[in-house]
């Protein structure tokens, strides 16, 4: 089972249930570029980036699938472009309060995010660089 942490999360809020899915299967948790312990992403991230950089990883650590993903909040985004880009890798998707594909503009309606804003505008502000406006975009257009 893959799990998707929520935006800038790197992975730690896995840590109440990956004990007991891991008694029923295999567990991977990924902290993507600029989360937990991994380095910062070189350039600026889409999903589809993301998502390349999982499956990547996961061949080199040779943890093969077929995956069961599960994404939480703004990772259920990244978990519905892997299964939309790797379906013959992906047996199971559960999106876990995930964030809709409006959920920037939303947000940015609301002057007291107006902070957060500012990432969502500038991906160079966001430790995972990512662009999130055409991010979102794209996995709107994943049917």
């Amino acid at each position: 089972m893959l799990l998707i942490a929520r935006w800038g999360d790197g992975g730690d809020n896995w840590g109440s249930i990956e004990p007991a899915i891991s008694e029923r299967a295999r567990v991977c948790s990924y902290a993507r570029f600029g989360t937990g312990t991994s380095d910062a992403p070189s350039s600026t991230q889409n999903f589809d980036t993301q998502a390349a950089d999982l499956h990547a990883l996961l061949d080199h650590d040779g943890e093969p699938g077929p995956y069961v993903v599960l994404g939480h909040s703004f990772g259920g985004a990244e978990a519905v472009t892997f299964a939309a880009r790797y379906p013959d890798e992906v047996t199971g998707l559960m999106l876990l309060d995930a964030s809709p594909t409006t959920w920037p503009a939303t947000v940015c309606s609301v002057a007291a995010y107006e902070a957060l804003c500012g990432v969502f505008h500038d991906p160079t502000l966001d430790p995972e660089r990512l662009d999130v406006f055409p991010a979102f975009d794209e996995v709107a257009t994943i049917g």
